[in-house]
């Protein structure tokens, strides 16, 4: 893997640190636009920002999923953040490159490794991973999508559990990325989620998010890793699942996560 996947530079940070997510409500408008993909450049959260308008809402509550993508030119690493309007939880094309998430017909409710490091087919309505380059000429890509939430509580609490996957320069080990676990409490009232990404020999990743839609944008901090930001989103009916990514502020590390309603 090129230099490492997380050792992103401070000039790609700020062309995709995660954006402000859509209108506040119970519910989601999913709507898929006419493409395949949409790209944006991604704007820091700030506190107190002044309430998106209803046209950047709508773009941002429609899109289904989305992906950092690392390339490296000229020993300069730079990166990009994708949007995906197209719930296909069986194949992502990121750049022209297509990404096999599952097989039909073969089900393992564990990670899968079919050229790129997958979770999992016991998600029914989201997907979860990486893509490592297979040399320099290839980019790496970190990615979640699924079928977004049309229906979204707007009462009551829940807790998911599921899986994660950490790329560090913490880690320990030969791998380029560690699988562990994801845990969730989430607030439909207060439109909160808190919980933790957790992987062996990577110190326990926190994160604190508001909901928006069938979306939600917060910090990632940890004791001994350095602070970051997480966004992600609900899937399947009555939000039966969801999925995000994080990633440090000075690019030390990323993760992706699923989880499952308990």
């Amino acid at each position: 893997m090129k230099n490492s996947i997380v050792k992103f530079s401070l000039t790609a940070l700020a062309a995709f640190t995660l954006a402000a997510c859509g209108s506040s409500g119970g519910s989601s408008d999913n709507t898929a636009a006419p493409s395949n993909e949409q790209k944006t450049q991604m704007t820091p959260s700030k506190t107190n920002q002044p309430t998106p308008n209803s046209t950047e809402a709508n773009q941002n509550q429609t899109f289904t999923g989305s992906a950092f993508v690392i390339s490296e030119q000229d020993d300069k690493v730079q990166v990009k953040n994708v949007k995906f309007n197209d719930a296909n939880i069986n194949q992502l094309n990121v750049d022209g490159r297509k990404i096999t998430l599952i097989f039909p017909g073969i089900y393992s409710g564990d990670w899968q490794n079919i050229g790129n490091k997958v979770c999992c087919g016991k998600y029914d309505n989201v997907r979860m991973g990486v893509s490592l380059s297979n040399g320099p000429a290839e980019d790496d890509i970190l990615f979640y999508n699924g079928i977004p939430t049309q229906n979204m509580p707007v009462t009551g609490l829940a807790s998911y559990k599921g899986d994660s996957i950490i790329l560090s320069d913490d880690i320990s080990d030969d791998s380029d990325a560690v699988a562990g676990q994801s845990s969730f409490d989430v607030d439909f009232g207060a439109k909160t989620l808190s919980g933790s990404i957790t992987a062996n020999n990577v110190p326990t990743i926190n994160i604190n998010a508001n909901i928006s839609g069938n979306s939600f944008e917060g910090t990632a901090k940890s004791t001994k890793l350095t602070d970051g930001a997480v966004e992600g989103k609900f899937y399947g009916n009555n939000a039966v699942e969801l999925g995000g990514l994080a990633k440090a502020n000075d690019n030390s590390w990323g993760a992706g996560f699923v989880g499952k309603k308990q």
